[in-house]
């Protein structure tokens, strides 16, 4: 169930345990806290639980724009759409100026993508929400030319599924570590690189990214 916060009680004789953030450990955390038969109130500034790991598919094209997001109410949760300013030991505070009575706070929001210090960085799309994930789709139609920076898991994945969805695109990783997926094995990364190679994906590899511009990368 999905509640606006003005209309959320803070004064239940028996407050719930508050989830702040509706990602992965939100969702597990709530779905613990319900097992166990206590009430739980999940406060998420969208009111959506995002993919993660299904937003390079979604934004490449291989995947269904379904798979980028679900309500979280849709996986069982009582949801307050709003965004947290305070935290204190009996309650939170949101953005509104409401406060929601609680009996423990557990904070699961998550972290914020890594904006390297490369010159013209902010020209270079963001894929980590699922609205991200849809605003590049959707750019992405009217592209012959992509350069992915960085071969994490997102990257490899990204340049995959573009590959995959549309060969008339021309694709290129750019990564300043010596191969793909460093935090994997090199029997893994010489995979990924093997199957991006046979689908005409260009591998820049040991080369870090010096600019960005609209018209493309230097390295």
């Amino acid at each position: 169930m999905t509640r606006d916060a003005s209309t959320a009680d803070a004064r239940e004789a028996d407050p719930p345990i508050v989830v702040v953030g509706g990602g992965y450990a939100g969702v597990h955390a709530d779905r613990e806290i319900r097992r166990r038969g206590a009430s739980s109130v999940v406060v998420d500034s969208t009111g959506d639980h995002d993919f993660v790991t299904r937003l390079a598919a979604v934004a490449g094209g291989t995947a269904p724009v379904d798979d980028a997001s679900v309500p979280l109410a849709d996986l069982g949760a009582d949801v307050v759409v709003g965004t947290v300013t305070e935290v204190a030991d009996d309650g939170v505070t949101l953005d509104d100026g409401t406060t929601l009575g609680a009996t423990a706070v557990i904070v699961t929001t998550g972290a914020s993508p890594a904006r390297p210090p490369i010159d013209g960085i902010d020209s270079a799309a963001v894929l980590r929400t699922a609205q991200d994930a849809l605003a590049l789709r959707a750019d992405l139609a009217d592209r012959d030319q992509v350069v992915v920076i960085g071969a994490g898991a997102t990257g490899v994945q990204l340049a995959a599924a573009l590959s995959a969805a549309r060969s008339d695109v021309a694709v290129t990783i750019v990564e300043a570590g010596e191969r793909l997926l460093p935090t994997m094995s090199p029997r893994i990364s010489s995979n990924a690189a093997r199957i991006l190679r046979s689908r005409g994906v260009e591998l820049v590899l040991s080369t870090p990214v010096d600019s960005i511009d609209d018209d493309g990368v230097d390295a």
